[in-house]
C-alpha cells in the first residue's frame, strides 16, 4: 500500500506545511502516493470513464478515423506502443489501446518548431460517443486545478516559494491526458508481454485514476508489489524531470501494468494525466546527455518516440 495523503485542509489553507511534509516523505521513500480530498466531483470522473468505455467499444474502423501519424493525439490501436522501450529495453508491444488528448482548448502557438507541433497538435475527436469531448474537457480542467494545488505543496516540501514550480508548467502545452483501455486477454501473451511494460514517467508528475481492477505494480527493492486503487483518490507519482530538478531527492519509480493471475478475462480502464513542463523549459543539468535533448519538450518527444512499437 502506498501512502494516502488528504489535501482537503491544505486546499483551504490549513496545515499546508504538514501536508507538504507528508508529500515530501512519500516522494522520497517511494515516489508514489494516493491523494484524497482533491475536490473533483465523482460525476466528472464517472463521465470520463463511461465515455471512454463507450469509445473503445466502437468498431475498430471508427476508432482508426481519429488517429494520425503527425502527432501524439487521438487513438492508438493495440500493439502500437511498448513503454519498456523508453528505457532502452527490448519489449513486445503492450496489450493496450489508448486515446490521447492535450489541452482541451486551442493549442498554444509553439513558433513552428516541428517537434513542438507534434506534441502540441490540435486534438482529434470522434463523432461518437457525443459526450466524450465535453466529459474529457471537464476532466482536464479539474485535473489541471488539482495539479496546480499539488505543485504549490510540492514546492513548499522542498523549502521553496509556493510558485517555484509554476513557471515551468504555466502553459502545460505538452501536458497530456491519456485514457488506457486494457482489453480482456483471450490468448497467451508473448514472452515478457505486459499491459504496460516497465517504465518511469518522463515529466513533472502524473495523476492517475484507475478502476478497481488490479494490475498496477511498482518496483521496490527488486520486488513488484501490487498497488491497489484507493477509492476516491488519484494515484500520483514523481516524473523524471521533477526528480532531476530536486537533485534526486524524490524518486521517479519504475512501474508497470500486468495481467493479474486469474484475471485475464477482465478488462480495465485507467486515465493518467501526465503533467509535463512547458515545451521550451530548459532541462535540468541532471537530465542532460551529450547530443541529447536540451528542452523539456524535446525530452518528452524523444521519450514518446521511443515508446512506439517497432
Amino acid at each position: 500500500m502506498i501512502p494516502v495523503i488528504d489535501i482537503e485542509a491544505a486546499r483551504r489553507g490549513v496545515d499546508r506545511a504538514a501536508t507538504a511534509t507528508g508529500l515530501d516523505t512519500a516522494a522520497r521513500d517511494i515516489g508514489f502516493f494516493a491523494v484524497t480530498g482533491h475536490g473533483v466531483d465523482d460525476s466528472v470522473i464517472d463521465s470520463a470513464l463511461r465515455s471512454s468505455r463507450e469509445f473503445f467499444a466502437r468498431p475498430h474502423g471508427e476508432k482508426l478515423a481519429v488517429t494520425t501519424d503527425a502527432s501524439y493525439r487521438g487513438y492508438a490501436a493495440m500493439s502500437e506502443m511498448a513503454l519498456a522501450q523508453t528505457l532502452g529495453a527490448t519489449s513486445p508491444p503492450d496489450l493496450s489501446e489508448s486515446f490521447n488528448i492535450g489541452r482541451y482548448d486551442e493549442p498554444i502557438d509553439v513558433g513552428g518548431d516541428p517537434a513542438a507541433e507534434a506534441m502540441c497538435f490540435p486534438n482529434l475527436w470522434p463523432d461518437d460517443p457525443t459526450d466524450l469531448r465535453p466529459a474529457f474537457a471537464r476532466y482536464f480542467v479539474e485535473l489541471a486545478r488539482v495539479t496546480a494545488e499539488l505543485l504549490t505543496l510540492l514546492a513548499l516540501a522542498v523549502g521553496e516559494p509556493e510558485d517555484a514550480f509554476v513557471p515551468r508548467n504555466t502553459h502545460a502545452n505538452s501536458t497530456m491526458m491519456l485514457v488506457n483501455y486494457y482489453p480482456a486477454v483471450d490468448t497467451d501473451p508473448l514472452p515478457g508481454q505486459l499491459r504496460r511494460g516497465a517504465h518511469t514517467d518522463y515529466g513533472t508528475i502524473t495523476l492517475l485514476y484507475a478502476e478497481t481492477e488490479p494490475g498496477l505494480q511498482i518496483s521496490v527493492d527488486g520486488d513488484w508489489p501490487d498497488i491497489p486503487a484507493v477509492p476516491g483518490s488519484f494515484i500520483v507519482n514523481i516524473g523524471d524531470l521533477l526528480s532531476a530538478w530536486v537533485g534526486g531527492r524524490w524518486t521517479s519509480t519504475l512501474h508497470r501494468v500486468v495481467v493479474p493471475p486469474g484475471r485475464a478475462g477482465q478488462d480495465r480502464v485507467s486515465i493518467p494525466f501526465f503533467v509535463h513542463p512547458d515545451f521550451h523549459t530548459p532541462l535540468p543539468d541532471a537530465a542532460l546527455r551529450p547530443d541529447g535533448p536540451t528542452s523539456a519538450g524535446e525530452w518528452i518527444a524523444w521519450k514518446s518516440q521511443a515508446m512506439m512499437a517497432d
